[in-house]
């Protein structure tokens, strides 16, 4: 193919044994070139684009560590209860009214507690 692509006129059976080498050489009186940016950035394109990555990520998670300091967290509301004295008319609560207050209100078991609790010492009191 090089000697063709030379526009070398050869026998074909002397082509076989024949070898062609192939040097560089630079033109005499052609100054050196310098490689410019795009020629480097495109030579280490895969570390550019690795370093790009790299800074996008950083980037991103110093966007989100300062939102996450710029939030507050939500106040939890809290109710704490003072024992009150128990009394002889306190009533009882067996499994099956506690599991009756559950199925009342699930989510609020404590709630419906102290609403059975009000309503059963109203009626004792009447």
């Amino acid at each position: 193919m090089v000697v063709n692509a030379l526009g070398a006129k050869e026998d074909p059976a002397n082509l076989a044994t024949r070898t062609v080498t192939l040097q560089e050489v630079s033109f005499p009186g052609q100054a050196p070139v310098k490689p410019n940016v795009m020629d480097m950035v495109y030579s280490n394109s895969d570390l550019v684009r690795n370093a790009f990555a790299i800074l996008v990520a950083i980037v991103v998670l110093g966007i989100f560590m300062g939102m996450l300091k710029r939030s507050k967290p939500d106040a939890i509301p809290i109710e704490l209860l003072k024992p009150e004295p128990v009394s002889a008319s306190a009533p009882n609560i067996s499994a099956e009214v506690l599991n009756d207050l559950i199925r009342q209100k699930p989510a609020n078991v404590g709630a419906a507690l102290r609403g059975w609790m009000a309503n059963s010492n109203g009626a004792s009191k009447n």
